[in-house]
């Protein structure tokens, strides 16, 4: 392939990178050296070229000198003739966000012309901006057409910049999603078996043991459902549609998701048997859900009785034991207001419409509240003290509850200082109020760590904080309630294995904690000890 002149003197000198000050673009630079190009149809001579790149607000001269060339200045016909540009992903990028898009030029015969420097624009730099390296980058929501020329041949591809209103975010535990103002469903983190529910993501995450597929910043959840709630937990994700019914995706160990098979899915299915809930709780390897009656339903992995049935009226799932894969009713005939199912561990709790509070599953280290540290309860009990509770949440073996006066009680597992007595390594097999004084809103429990939004809208974590899942600006356990950094004022804060999410009473998504699978949702992989913004809000 014979290319252009300046293809060709291009090829002759070193090629270097620069960055401007705002490390915001890279342009190529032709050094100064001098080369002699020969071939047997053209003299050698002097000539010189202006390459010019536009980065930010600043354009940026280079001039190479000496290239080979003829005497005459008429130029050869370019080799090219065709350019096209295709977009990253889907064409579409969060406002804040960037998107790689890729061109490739063809000669007459299709074949690819190499050695060849693309001039990159935007037609709306106020929707999104394009750098010499066809990185774009949304700045407000809108459409832009990115040209990529060279030669006198262009091609061109389209970009929608979007901006995420968000109702509601949930870690798990490698992933997190967030439910829209409009009902449509993001997720960003690890995709391994394509739990995000997304489909193909085209970005590679280090993870923990080796890197694999995820998204750094939300995609949107395949299936056109519009949710009103979602829950995410350990490798999937269920939520409800307007109508109340029930969806999953994601692994299906145990049959977790209630498909009534245990196959993986890359995208929401019903959960069959046709019930209608107000409120559904993922746990770790089973789901729990509340119909309008407030009778509880779970299903999901059993061998250690969170489903509160007994054992032997369900499946054998291969690998498992107990499981079912069909909803199933709790036992004891109770009248729930609310359920958690331990998104970190193998036990449920709920509240009844009395305020009484009730736990079944495991009972390691005390989660079930009953005065026991060991065993297990197959059906619920009630947790022990008589307090009257707002809310309940399951944590990985601790639980943690708030009652109507706003005082946290927490019980179970401390190693880490998670119940936020003040002390770590004594575990509770009864409610103990958290320690501090402060009148919480609500309480979330995650793996190790507990976090709750004070009356005022603060948000205060304490316990295990190694991934910095705490959000105060420190990777040190705290044995009480620390402020979350950053003043921001919380409608919900909730808690997950190794990283932690809340939305803002202006409707913002943040998390904080461990990000090795792009779970923080900020486009990066760096682990953040104080909040920051999930990508492609206003």
């Amino acid at each position: 392939m014979t290319r252009s002149p300046i293809a060709a003197c291009q090829a002759a000198f070193d090629i270097r990178t620069l960055e401007d000050a705002n490390n915001d673009g890279v342009i190529d630079v032709l050094n100064e050296t001098r080369s002699t190009l020969r071939s047997s149809s053209v003299a050698v001579a002097r000539a010189s070229f202006v390459v010019r790149a536009l980065v930010s607000a600043a354009v940026i001269v280079v001039i190479a000198a000496g290239c080979g060339g003829s005497e005459s200045t008429t130029e050869p016909e370019s080799s090219i003739a065709v350019v096209t540009v295709s977009p990253g992903g889907n064409g579409t990028v969060w406002v804040g966000g960037t998107s790689t898009f890729t061109v490739r030029a063809e000669d007459s015969q299709g074949d690819p012309v190499s050695g060849v420097i693309f001039a990159w624009t935007s037609s709306n730099g106020s929707v999104a901006t394009v750098n010499v390296v066809g990185v774009v980058r949304g700045v407000a929501e809108g459409v832009a057409t990115i040209t990529a020329t060279a030669e006198g041949h262009s091609g061109t591809a389209t970009v929608a910049v979007r901006v995420l209103q968000l109702a509601s975010v949930d870690p798990g535990t490698f992933q997190t999603c967030g439910l829209a103002t409009d009902g449509a469903a993001f997720c960003w983190g690890t995709n391994f078996a394509g739990l995000l529910g997304a489909g193909a993501t085209t970005e590679t995450c280090p993870g923990f043991f080796e890197p694999g597929p995820c998204a750094t910043s939300p995609v949107a959840v395949l299936g056109g459902i519009t949710f009103a709630s979602l829950s995410v937990a350990n490798g999937f994700t269920c939520g409800l549609d307007t109508t109340g019914a029930a969806y999953c995706w994601g692994v299906n160990g145990g049959g977790r998701l209630g498909t009534g098979d245990e196959l993986d899915t890359r995208f929401p299915v019903a959960v069959v048997g046709g019930l209608t809930f107000t409120s559904v709780s993922a746990g770790a390897s089973h789901v729990c859900g509340l119909t309008a009656t407030g009778a509880a339903y779970c299903w999901g992995e059993n061998g250690d009785g969170q489903l509160g049935t007994l054992a032997e009226l369900l499946a054998f799932c291969q690998f498992i034991g107990p499981c079912s894969t069909t909803p199933v009713a709790v036992a004891g005939g109770l009248t729930f207001t609310s359920l958690s199912a331990a998104e970190a561990g193998l036990h449920t709790c709920g509240v009844t419409e009395a305020g009484a509070a009730y736990c079944w599953g495991s009972n390691a280290f005390g989660g079930l509240g009953n005065g026991k540290i060991t065993g297990m309860s197959p059906t619920p009990i009630a947790v022990a003290g008589g307090l009257n509770f707002v809310s309940v949440s399951a944590g990985g073996a601790h639980t943690c509850g708030v009652l109507a006066s706003g005082e946290a009680y927490c019980w179970g597992l401390n190693w880490a200082g998670q119940l936020g007595l003040g002390t770590a390594g004594t575990d509770s097999a009864t409610p103990l109020p958290v320690s501090g004084g402060l009148v919480f809103e609500s309480v979330s429990a995650g793996d190790a760590h507990t976090c709750g939004v004070a009356t005022n809208g603060a948000a205060y974590c304490w316990g295990n904080n190694f991934d910095q899942q705490l959000g105060d600006g420190t990777a040190v356990d705290q044995l009480v309630p620390t402020a979350v950094a950053g003043g921001l004022t919380f409608a919900s804060v909730s808690a997950s294995w190794f990283h932690t999410c809340g939305l803002t009473t202006d409707g913002l998504g943040y998390c904080w904690g461990a990000n090795e699978f792009g779970q923080v949702g900020d486009g990066g992989t760096e682990p953040s000890d104080v909040p920051v913004r999930v990508l492609g809000q206003p």
